[in-house]
């Protein structure tokens, strides 16, 4: 599921993409979908967007708290979150069949701005995520990272 761009009709695709902040009700969107069996129904999507674009267009900035509160009041889902774990503990997480909603960068770039992402897996090289921060043409399904990568970004930020 790609963060979908609240775009302002003035504004060019492009632009409203690197305006967007909607990263974080994408993943909260796809965890929903996950464990309220595969779907998410669009009332909901539009209920976090509506939620988090007030009183800005391309929807506020989300710290975890937030991201726990979308959870619960928008998919029933009750949950916690952790600073300062590292990727073992997400690896762990992923092998018992829960994903997890990391804090990162773009593109699990030190430069990147910060950025939500869905740990969906893990093959012993690679760390699987689904990025709502690629378009639909570039698709942000399965994006592969090493946990080097991961590392270095989630103990840099």
């Amino acid at each position: 599921m790609s963060q979908m761009p609240p775009k302002n009709p003035n504004h060019s695709d492009a632009y409203a993409w690197t305006q967007t902040n909607n990263c974080g009700q994408a993943c909260c969107a796809m965890l929903g979908g996950y464990y309220n069996h595969g779907s998410t129904q669009p009332w909901v999507i539009d209920a976090e967007n509506d939620f988090l674009h007030h009183p800005k267009p391309y929807g506020n900035t989300t710290g975890a708290s937030t991201l726990q509160y979308l959870l619960r009041e928008f998919h029933a889902l009750n949950s916690n979150y952790y600073v300062g774990n590292g990727p073992d503990d997400v690896v762990m997480e992923g092998a018992r069949g829960r994903p997890v909603i990391v804090g990162v960068r773009t593109r699990m770039q030190l430069t990147g701005r910060p950025h939500w992402m869905l740990f969906v897996g893990w093959d012993g090289n690679y760390m699987y995520f689904h990025d709502p921060g690629r378009s639909r043409a570039q698709d942000g399904r399965y994006v592969r990272y090493t946990v080097n990568q991961f590392w270095q970004v989630w103990n840099n930020q």
